[in-house]
């Protein structure tokens, strides 16, 4: 059996400091996209709060109490071609 697939497409949200969120539920990775032109790769999130991301009142105050403290993360360096927009 092969390699999952990566996938993520980016879509806009109403935020000040992010301006696109992806997810890719195979390998449970969230993406955001910061206004200032950084992409991050978020590990091991869960659908549940992906979705809680989208619904949240704030994006940006909800990724600093619910995603950065909990998952580890790194900035992505080079923007792949699996992401989408």
């Amino acid at each position: 059996m092969g390699k999952k697939q990566r996938r993520a497409k980016l879509v806009p949200v109403n935020s000040k400091s992010i301006h696109n969120v992806g997810y890719d539920p195979d390998m449970q990775r969230l993406f955001l996209d910061y206004r200032g032109g950084r992409l991050y790769e978020y590990f091991d999130v869960p659908d549940e709060l992906y979705v809680r991301l989208l619904n949240a009142t704030s994006i940006g105050r909800f990724v600093n109490y619910a995603i950065k403290p909990h998952y580890h993360y790194k900035e992505v360096q080079h923007r792949p071609a699996w992401v989408e927009e």
